[in-house]
């Protein structure tokens, strides 16, 4: 036993050694994998370096990119592990603070990734506009015929023309439509439109220069179809440069390996869930989640179990040895029913190095009161790509509901059903379940806060055994 310590000792002595050894090795993004490759070129486009799309591909552009990130930072060339991981440490901590997220716009055939916390959506699913408080960021998005986009850019151009004679930058190439340029009331504007299913997609990006890094991660991003959300994939080269690179900050504890995640044993994984934490260790999920699995766990390896809360309406609340240092709050109000446009969240990748957190546009249509008093549901449309114990957000990326069904309510029209926040809350109420809530803080703000990001919202993942 007293040799089995005195080895435990001395490997944890080895571990700062080992995290600078990886730290100080060159720099080699060109072998990192695509998901991480994306990442790094995402960070350089948030730090205003990078103009190219995140396409996963590190080329001369992404290095000229690296060498300003260097030079900017005052780093002696040539890149080191340590640049790649200072850069994406600072990219999650921004991507965190204000709540960027893929949104995939099915309708338009586009997605982005987008400041969440930041913007507000408002209008249709084929003709709507993010926009910052003031006004200074705003993205349109809307479905166009030829004559509408030749519009679109058409203004574009005439607008920069009054600029001193100066042209607008525009390219025409097959299915793709791109004007650009800088006017003279001080707005920059970026157009694009892509020729999808035979209509065009038009993205208009209208943002002042404050707002340029941010607007140049929203450009990088713009792309056709579905993407997959920037974070450092499980097990990959950035995740061991990253963890390193935390050991070896000031004050930073180096600690043995972390518990075994279901991601080192992929093979295992049968399906992703969406888990939304209402307080620092209870979230709500789909009872499917914990019926259907075997064992059910969290990203580190934590297991995840079910409380006994009574009916719940095809969602269940569960517990972890886990603390989680966000939430959200269950005390919004759910805007009084129909026609009201709401955002949906969900992680919907069965590959589970990918943890895809997927955001929609979608719309409330019609509320209904349950067969308990107190009990309300509402009607979300086309909601068909999200599973059960998804959250459904107001404009103001507040909780106001949770999916409760996996399945179309009727026929195939992607209808389902989703219990209002304040029902749960009545259900957690009763069964004595401490929950976020503005009006009392019954949790305590010291052991964590209400969050409106998406940290609150966590990948389940279940395993065969």
């Amino acid at each position: 036993m007293r040799l089995a310590w005195m080895v435990l000792i001395a490997w944890l002595a080895a571990l700062p050694a080992l995290a600078q050894n990886i730290l100080e090795a060159p720099a080699k993004p060109r072998e990192l994998s695509h998901n991480d490759t994306r990442l790094l070129q995402g960070a350089l486009a948030l730090e205003g370096l990078y103009n190219g799309r995140l396409d996963g591909q590190w080329g001369a552009q992404s290095d000229r990119a690296l060498a300003a990130y260097l030079q900017a930072t005052n780093a002696r060339a040539p890149a080191r592990n340590m640049h790649l991981a200072a850069l994406a440490a600072g990219f999650l901590g921004q991507v965190r603070k204000n709540g960027w997220a893929i949104v995939n716009e099915a309708e338009l055939g586009m997605s982005y990734f987008l400041p969440l916390g930041t913007l507000e959506r408002t209008g249709s699913s084929t003709n709507g506009t993010y926009r910052t408080a003031n006004g200074d960021l705003q993205l349109s998005i809307k479905r166009d015929n030829l004559g509408e986009a030749l519009v679109t850019h058409g203004q574009i151009q005439v607008r920069q023309t009054s600029n001193a004679g100066r042209q607008a930058y525009t390219v025409r190439e097959g299915n793709r439509w791109i004007t650009s340029a800088d006017l003279p009331d001080g707005w920059r504007v970026y157009a694009l439109s892509l020729r999808i299913g035979g209509e065009f997609s038009t993205s208009l990006l209208q943002w002042k220069a404050a707002h340029d890094k941010s607007a140049q991660l929203i450009l990088a991003s713009m792309t056709a179809g579905e993407q997959s959300v920037l974070k450092p994939e499980r097990g990959a080269e950035l995740q061991r440069m990253l963890r390193a690179f935390r050991a070896a900050e000031p004050g930073g504890a180096v600690r043995p390996a972390e518990p075994k995640s279901v991601v080192d044993a992929s093979s295992r994984v049968r399906r992703i869930w969406t888990g939304i934490y209402i307080n620092n260790t209870d979230l709500v999920t789909a009872a499917d989640a914990i019926r259907a699995c075997p064992r059910l766990e969290l990203e580190d390896g934590t297991r995840v179990r079910a409380l006994r809360t009574g009916p719940l309406r095809g969602l269940v609340m569960a517990t972890s040895n886990r603390r989680s240092t966000s939430w959200m709050s269950l005390s919004a109000p759910d805007g009084g029913g129909g026609d009201q446009l709401v955002s949906m969240l969900s992680y919907k990748s069965l590959n589970p190095s990918l943890n895809l957190l997927v955001a929609s546009q979608n719309r409330i249509t019609e509320a209904l009161n349950g067969a308990e008093a107190n009990e309300r549901f509402f009607i979300v449309r086309d909601a068909a790509h999200h599973p059960a114990g998804s959250p459904v957000l107001n404009k103001k990326g507040e909780l106001i509901a949770i999916l409760a069904q996996s399945k179309d309510r009727t026929g195939n029209n992607g209808e389902r059903l989703a219990m209002s926040a304040k029902t749960l809350a009545n259900s957690l109420d009763d069964a004595q379940i401490l929950f976020a809530d503005r009006a009392n803080k019954r949790v305590p703000e010291t052991t964590g806060s209400i969050s409106l990001d998406t940290s609150a919202i966590v990948p389940l993942f279940c395993q065969s055994s």
